[in-house]
């Protein structure tokens, strides 16, 4: 996680990042629960929504690649 501090607003940010890009890899975008994220991300569901929407959509447009 790349030097930034745990309890941090950056650092929850990087750590539920990092555990969408595993869900999502695993079980694809329809197969990921905000709950499951949260969990592996240890984090409240609701910091899930916070930082990234209800549905994540934030969250997607993150992982996306630029468009071209």
């Amino acid at each position: 996680m790349g030097g930034v501090k745990r309890g941090t607003a950056a650092g929850t940010r990087e750590r539920i990042l990092d555990a969408a890009t595993e869900h999502f890899r695993k079980q694809g975008l329809n197969g990921t629960s905000v709950r499951e994220i949260a969990a592996t991300a240890d984090a409240d569901p609701a910091l899930v929504i916070r930082h990234f929407g209800p549905l994540g959509d934030r969250l997607v447009e993150k992982m996306e690649p630029p468009p071209t």
